[in-house]
């Protein structure tokens, strides 16, 4: 992970509640949808934030910020 994505802050939302993690990677698949005329109609993009201490629920969601207070 870059310098800069290492410096945020991470956490876990998931059933459980709310607690930091800290990544270990990060791995995200970006899908573009193309017109007929070749421009781009939409990008999705998804992602997982890989981490060795997120915790043993059914998953979440992770917040990130660019602040730590």
């Amino acid at each position: 992970m870059s310098p800069d994505l290492q410096s945020r802050s991470y956490y876990l939302f998931d059933p459980s509640g709310v607690r930091p993690i800290r990544p270990t990677g990060l791995r995200a698949t970006a899908q573009i949808e193309w017109s007929d005329s070749g421009e781009v109609r939409a990008v999705h993009a998804v992602g997982h934030v890989l981490a060795s201490n997120p915790g043993a629920g059914p998953g979440g969601f992770v917040l990130v910020s660019s602040r730590s207070d």
